[in-house]
């Protein structure tokens, strides 16, 4: 047997509140108090528990790892009792005294902004320009040494600097914004990586600063860290979590909105004929919201001289018989909705021929085929990044001395977090494949993990179906 004892003693003029998180069995717990000192030691037994393991996509330790949460409160060493976090409000004071410290050179500020803003006509393009313009130009540099971790650096530093951690991105952002005019606040938050919320006043229950802008009588959530995240768009990070907002000598409790999956669409279109054994052809990939951004984080981070060639590679999908040409790409700042790849490919990869018949493939991306879970290993839920939506529309032209001869069967999935659809279609002409896999929820549970199996082998054999055609 393996044991060990954790120990924790409060003397009687500390008020402290302990709360144990995701305790199993294999801890007990036992409370003794000292007749003498009335000081009261915490004890916890800890027997055979398994270590923890951290793996790849699962929830936040929080949510996972059995932890205690100490609640400090207050302290009467002397007679005199110093208030730490009784109440929420407690907590919120000592943010917003850090903030009052903060000395910001608004005319700094204001000058910087008013350029930036010029020759911009409305208040939602010129939000969004002063917005974009953190997010594109400050770089994020997480920093945490002592206050330093707490209180927001000076917004004229961070615009000197051209860096800052989330604090100090988010201060320079609302000052921007409030020389402009405009309403904006600071917003404390937990990002979705912890399990807490505002309920229990404590340093550990937010890990994040974003600036809270009131606007056509409603509330922007803007977290400046995130770049290639227009105005009305959140990370899915902060989607859904409660936030405390500044308001004078009080606070605003609010929850950030939570979005549908079909914010993060990946989407593809392709229209083919056959010529020669291949299929040739125009495509075009769209990206939004949680897509959009991974993809314009790899665009941005590729040097330029090596974008066409990393373009052409992305598209070719290591298929070494086929080739992508003419590459177009929209939508690659901040400010932009969706970011539209467009392309002109020759696909012989997909295409087999024998003797009168051709035997075709149109998926080439195969999502989700080798996202088989191994249940033997894995420990944890799963946790996907964001809610995600993939959409496919690919339509192939029979040749004029062609007919079909075979169209693989649907497939229709629907389970409670997510959903797998795939349909093919003869409409005149023309053969149609669809394809639309959609995860409305983030969290895969274990419990789930032999149906997703399951799943996945019925998608990959839907994967190896072909269409086939014969010459007349």
């Amino acid at each position: 047997m393996k044991q060990k004892t954790v120990n924790i003693t409060v003397p009687e003029w500390m008020n402290v509140e302990v709360l144990e998180k995701n305790f199993g069995n294999n801890i007990t717990k036992s409370i003794i108090e000292d007749p003498k000192t009335k000081a009261k030691t915490y004890s916890y037994r800890i027997e055979n528990e398994k270590a923890d393991v951290f793996e790849e996509e699962m929830q936040g330790r929080t949510y996972v790892f059995p932890h205690l949460m100490i609640l400090i409160k207050s302290a009467s060493p002397e007679g005199n009792k110093i208030t730490y976090f009784e109440k929420l409000q407690d907590q919120y004071n000592w943010y917003k005294a850090l903030v009052n410290e903060v000395d910001n050179d608004t005319s700094i500020i204001r000058d910087r902004a008013s350029q930036l803003i010029q020759n911009c006509s409305t208040d939602r393009e010129k939000v969004a320009t002063l917005f974009a313009w953190v997010q594109d130009n400050i770089r994020y540099v997480a920093f945490e040494d002592g206050i330093a971790g707490f209180k927001p650096d000076a917004a004229q530093e961070v615009l000197r600097k051209k860096y800052g951690d989330c604090k100090g991105m988010s201060n320079l952002l609302k000052e921007m914004l409030v020389t402009q005019g405009y309403d904006a606040r600071l917003a404390w938050l937990g990002t979705h990586h912890i399990a807490y919320d505002y309920s229990t006043p404590s340093l550990g229950i937010d890990n994040h600063v974003i600036c809270a802008l009131f606007l056509d009588n409603g509330i922007y959530y803007l977290d400046p860290t995130v770049k290639y995240m227009p105005l009305g768009e959140y990370p899915a990070a902060i989607q859904g979590r409660q936030t405390m907002i500044e308001n004078g000598d009080d606070f605003l409790l609010k929850v950030i909105p939570a979005f549908e999956s079909k914010l993060n669409t990946d989407s593809l279109f392709c229209d083919y004929r056959i010529e020669n054994g291949m299929l040739i052809g125009e495509g075009s990939y769209t990206y939004k919201g949680e897509s959009k951004q991974l993809l314009l984080s790899l665009y941005h981070a590729t040097p330029k001289d090596k974008l066409n060639i990393t373009l052409k590679g992305f598209l070719e999908k290591g298929n070494v018989q086929d080739k992508v040409s003419g590459i177009k790409i929209e939508g690659t700042d901040s400010r932009a909705k969706e970011t539209k790849i467009a392309f002109g490919i020759a696909n012989k990869s997909s295409v087999q021929q024998a003797n009168d018949e051709y035997y075709i493939g149109l998926d080439t991306d195969k999502d989700f085929s080798r996202n088989v879970i191994d249940t033997a290993k894995r420990k944890h839920d799963l946790f996907f990044p964001y809610k995600q939506r993939i959409v496919q529309n690919i339509v192939l032209n029979i040749p004029d001395d062609h007919v079909l001869v075979h169209l693989p069967e649907s497939l229709s999935l629907h389970r409670d977090g997510y959903r797998i659809s795939l349909s093919y279609t003869k409409e005149n002409s023309k053969i149609v494949y669809r394809k639309e896999i959609t995860f409305m929820q983030q969290l895969l549970n274990k419990n789930n993990f032999e149906q997703w199996n399951r799943d996945l082998a019925a998608l990959k054999k839907a994967y190896r179906e072909q269409i086939v055609l014969k010459k007349k």
